[in-house]
C-alpha cells in the first residue's frame, strides 16, 4: 500500500527516514511538522490531512492518523500510524464547492435578471399605463365640462368613470411601486 499511495517502496522510506518530509508539498509541511511535534512531545491520538507529490509527480491527498503506544507500565514505545489516500474524496469536495459557487453566481444572475424585468415592468406601468389612464380621466372631465346640458344620470356616470379611472391609476401606480420599490433603486 505504501508504493500504491506514494509510488515509493517501503524500503525507500526505511533507507531515507526524511523521504516523507520531502514528498509533502511545501505549503502543507507546517501542518505535518506541527502535528509531528505535538504527537512526539505528548504522545496522543491525532489526525491531519496533507498533500504529497508521488514519485511520478502526481499530487495526492493523505489522511494521517496516529496514536502513541505504551506498554503495561505506561512506558512510551513509539507511535502507531496509518495513512490513507483521500484524493477522490477531496476532489469531490472541491467539485462540490465549485458547484455551490456556480449555483450562487447563477442565483445572483437570476435575481438580477428578475429585478431588471420587474424594474422594466414597473417603469412601463408607471410611465405608460398610468399616464394613459390620467389622460382618459382628463378627457372624461372635459367631456362633462364641454357638455353641461347632459342629463344628470349621464353626468353622474361620467363622474363615476372618472373616479374609477383615478382609482385604477392609483392602483396601477401602487403595483408599479410594489414591483420595484424605490428603496431597491436607492440602496440596491
Amino acid at each position: 500500500s505504501c508504493e500504491r499511495i506514494t509510488g515509493y517502496r517501503a524500503e525507500e522510506f526505511i533507507d531515507n527516514p526524511e523521504l516523507l518530509d520531502q514528498i509533502i508539498l511545501p505549503e502543507d509541511r507546517n501542518i505535518w511538522f506541527d502535528h509531528r511535534h505535538e504527537t512526539t512531545e505528548e504522545p496522543k491520538r491525532g489526525e491531519i490531512q496533507f498533500r504529497i507529490r508521488r514519485k511520478d509527480g502526481e499530487i495526492r491527498w493523505i489522511e494521517h492518523a496516529c496514536q502513541g503506544v505504551r506498554n503495561g507500565r505506561d512506558n512510551f514505545l513509539g507511535i502507531r500510524a496509518s495513512n490513507r489516500d483521500i484524493t477522490k474524496r477531496k476532489q469531490s469536495e472541491e467539485s462540490l464547492i465549485e458547484s455551490q459557487q456556480e449555483a450562487r453566481l447563477l442565483t445572483g444572475k437570476l435575481l438580477k435578471a428578475q429585478e431588471s424585468e420587474r424594474a422594466l415592468l414597473a417603469r412601463e406601468l408607471h410611465d405608460d399605463i398610468t399616464q394613459r389612464l390620467a389622460i382618459l380621466n382628463i378627457e372624461v372631465d372635459e367631456l362633462e365640462m364641454k357638455h353641461p346640458s347632459l342629463p344628470r344620470s349621464l353626468k353622474e356616470k361620467l363622474r363615476k368613470i372618472g373616479n374609477d379611472l383615478g382609482s385604477l391609476s392609483s392602483d396601477v401606480h401602487m403595483i408599479s411601486r410594489q414591483l420595484h420599490p424605490s428603496i431597491l433603486y436607492d440602496l440596491g
